[in-house]
């Protein structure tokens, strides 16, 4: 999520495209000094591209939760981790995008998202696998702590060492 939000916020912050943001004035425009109508349009454009980040961010969130639970899921049904289980995950989130893109539903669109999404999932799967072998092996676990010596019966009794 923190790289979609990154992405949108360079996109619509950084480099905006120019002329795609229309900000209309109020008809009492007219009688504002021209100070406050640049004031009010960075007002509006800030309003609209904060909104636009908003968007943006929580949709590219939502492909990633489908995504990686898709993946976890397989994973934990499957009791396998492998590129296997990325590249189905990446096949059902890219279905999902084709249905829920804008224009009319198409079997064969759906199907291209499926298949970009399986190659994008598979390749991912087989870097995140080659990433896990290249790191190096976790150190090993501390020895456990020895043993306190063992008291003999009534060792205890008496005042302690310092008051004798």
């Amino acid at each position: 999520m923190g790289l979609g939000l990154a992405a949108s916020i360079f996109r619509n912050f950084v480099m905006p495209s120019a002329g795609a943001d229309e900000i209309f004035l109020p008809p009492r425009a007219a009688t504002f000094a021209p100070d406050a109508i640049a004031n009010w349009r960075r007002r509006q454009l800030f309003t609209l591209r904060f909104a636009r980040v908003g968007r943006q961010t929580l949709f590219f969130g939502a492909v990633a939760g489908a995504f990686y639970g898709g993946e976890a899921a397989l994973a934990l049904r499957r009791g396998v981790r492998d590129a296997g289980n990325a590249a189905a995950s990446g096949a059902a989130t890219g279905a999902l995008l084709g249905a829920v893109m804008p224009g009319p539903l198409r079997p064969r669109t759906v199907a291209l998202y499926a298949l970009l999404g399986s190659a994008a999932g598979g390749a991912s799967g087989l870097a995140s696998r080659w990433a896990d072998a290249l790191a190096p092996p976790p150190p090993p676990p501390p020895p456990p702590m020895p043993a306190a010596p063992a008291r003999a019966p009534g060792a205890d009794t008496g005042p302690p060492r310092w008051q004798k």
